[in-house]
């Protein structure tokens, strides 16, 4: 009996690149956000105020260091805006350097790892920009509230805002591929093990089988 006939092993992908090099454009894009100080442009009256993750590092992360327009307990939403984006930062550092990393022992736990990494930066970066949209409310609001409105006063997005959506959707984009590769990656190597499992016991039935022969012409 010959032996079972085997297709050509699964060849296991190598390292998926791509999301370690949008993940990085994101860590520089929303560094960028972070020194650039304008994620919120208010004009009030006759003066001009710009808030952002910087603002509350520049006062010393005290939170009762408000103004006219920023209320006190308001800084507390920037503060948290300044830890999603610093945890946002080092999330993507961590993952964009397992994605150069190359061990085959440990690749199957380097691909689960990288894609929870970029998944939680896609978190991070998505709730400081959530925070910012909802200050944005709240500063219309109080605007809207006082009694000496003029058609100058306005609050707008500033170019931090932008810079901190272009890394979100640079982060999604390279979570969405690291998924795609790390599912791929599973079924490929689920294949190349059950072929390897395939190879190991068709000798055993070629040898088998030809036992079964033998005594038949015993």
């Amino acid at each position: 009996m010959d032996g079972v006939p085997i297709g050509p092993r699964a060849t296991v992908p190598q390292r998926c690149l791509a999301p370690a090099l949008l993940q990085g454009f994101a860590i520089t894009s929303l560094c960028t956000a972070i020194a650039d100080p304008s994620w919120l442009l208010v004009h009030a009256g006759n003066g001009s105020y710009v808030y952002g993750v910087s603002y509350v590092l520049h006062q010393g992360l005290n939170v009762t260091a408000g103004d006219k327009v920023m209320h006190g307990t308001w800084l507390y939403l920037l503060l948290i805006m300044a830890l999603c984006c610093y945890l946002s930062i080092l999330l993507g550092s961590i993952v964009f350097l397992l994605d150069f990393l190359e061990c085959r022992k440990a690749r199957p736990v380097l691909v689960k790892g990288a894609v929870l990494l970029h998944t939680s930066t896609v978190l991070s970066t998505a709730a400081a920009v959530a925070l910012c949209s909802y200050l944005y409310r709240l500063l219309i609001h109080e605007i809207q509230s006082h009694a000496t409105v003029t058609v100058k006063d306005s609050v707008e997005f500033g170019e931090s805002f932008i810079f901190a959506v272009i890394a979100g959707g640079m982060s999604l984009a390279a979570a969405s591929i690291s998924f795609v590769y790390a599912r791929n990656y599973g079924r490929n190597a689920f294949v190349a093990s059950s072929r390897s499992l395939t190879v190991e016991a068709s000798p055993l039935l070629s040898e088998s089988a030809d036992l079964d022969t033998l005594g038949d012409y015993g």
